[in-house]
């Protein structure tokens, strides 16, 4: 008889390297020579809203970059967004922001629905989600 072993979605593939640069930025680098930049965007007392870019010459982007959408999601979420969390327990809300691509014809992006199956197979400790259009929030349960 065959088991069904549980295993939790991603749990072999290596985050990227990254480092703290202030207490709302960090940067990493993936294995394209992409530079890639986290902020902590504060919306409101308790709301921040995580932004990711990509360095294109002299500028950080949004542009579309060839990379390792697991790797960098994990980067961003499971590593960056929660050290971030740990270090500032004022947070009580999470902004992430699914932008869509330009020939997206979907309401929903790609990105979001990414994001949300992301976060539903990989929950953060002591928050919940919810999605309203292509935001998605995080709050500290």
């Amino acid at each position: 008889m065959k088991k069904l072993v549980s295993f939790k979605l991603f749990e072999s593939i290596q985050s990227y390297d990254f480092r703290r640069i202030s207490d709302d930025e960090y940067l990493f680098e993936d294995e394209f020579s992409n530079f890639f930049k986290v902020e902590f965007k504060k919306i409101d007392d308790d709301l921040v809203e995580v932004i990711y870019l990509v360095k294109e010459g002299d500028s950080w982007t949004y542009k579309e970059v060839k990379t390792n959408i697991f790797k960098t999601t994990q980067t961003v979420i499971d590593d960056i967004l929660t050290q971030y969390l740990d270090n500032n327990e004022w947070v009580d809300m999470v902004l992430i922001k699914g932008l869509s691509k330009v020939n997206e014809k979907d309401f929903i992006s790609k990105r979001t629905k990414w994001y949300m199956r992301y976060l539903e197979n990989n929950p953060i400790n002591g928050w919940s989600m919810e999605r309203d259009g292509n935001s998605i929030y995080l709050f500290k349960n």
